[in-house]
């Protein structure tokens, strides 16, 4: 019972700290959390022109439902809140209808391994939540032209999103190729000096590192969303984790 109320107070404590810093400040990152602070401020600083207020909490364990409405019965506007294993949006300055298509759009990115990618798909998805001329309008002004403007423009934004999210999935595809190179130029360069080590387990290990390089390039050609490439990336990870102890096992020893 004791250590009950003592977590609680602890969580109750972890909350008001991050409320507190909050106040002046709209993106909260937890020590140690890695995540591209700047690129996450940019995309409130875009919500913030669009007219919303938006606050971002970045945690390395804990409840991101939780934090969300604590923060949000805090201060009000739009919160976005990640842990490692999940993320919660909320809001009181915008439908929940509305909230729930941002964050359905956004979702590949926002289930991603990449936060700020996540942050900037779900303002995207925020901002062209009210696009296009809306049927209640169409339907107060009685006219079958502005029906027609309607559907065109929703379309345009569906298409618009789309594309942004292309876009995204090219960009990680493309970072992503280039740390395959540089794997594979550690594959080579180390082929040599495990033949010399003459090891079974440095051996191993480096043709399991070599067998994910293979495998890479064919993944990453078919890899269709932002989960299927962090999958990617977990494999050069793996990869590279591999190469680094192989590297180590064959440095010379003076």
């Amino acid at each position: 019972m004791l250590l009950a109320v003592l977590a609680m107070g602890n969580q109750v404590w972890a909350q008001q700290e991050i409320t507190d810093a909050l106040a002046n400040d709209p993106v909260y990152v937890e020590t140690g959390v890695d995540v591209d602070r700047s690129a996450v401020e940019r995309s409130v600083e875009e919500a913030a022109t669009a007219g919303f207020d938006l606050r971002v909490v970045v945690l390395g364990s804990g409840s991101a439902e939780q934090t969300a409405n604590s923060v949000r019965d805090a201060y009000g506007g739009t919160v976005l809140a990640f842990t490692p294993d999940a993320y919660f949006a909320v809001s009181n300055e915008v439908s929940q209808g509305r909230l729930e298509d941002a964050t359905a759009t956004a979702a590949d990115e926002l289930g991603s391994l990449d936060t700020a990618a996540g942050v900037a798909a779900f303002v995207d998805a925020l901002e062209g939540g009210d696009g296009g001329v809306s049927f209640l309008t169409v339907a107060l002004v009685g006219g079958a032209i502005l029906l027609v403007v309607a559907v065109v423009g929703r379309i345009w934004e569906r298409r618009t999103r789309a594309s942004r999210q292309a876009r995204r999935r090219e960009r990680r595809r493309t970072e992503l190729s280039a740390r395959a190179q540089a794997t594979g130029g550690e594959v080579v360069e180390l082929s040599d000096a495990v033949e010399l080590a003459d090891s079974r387990e440095v051996s191993d290990k480096y043709a399991q590192a070599t067998a994910i390089f293979k495998d890479i390039d064919g993944e990453l050609v078919g890899a269709s969303s932002m989960n299927e490439l962090d999958r990617v990336e977990e494999r050069l990870a793996e990869a590279d984790l591999l190469l680094s102890e192989v590297r180590e096992a064959v440095r010379p020893r003076s």
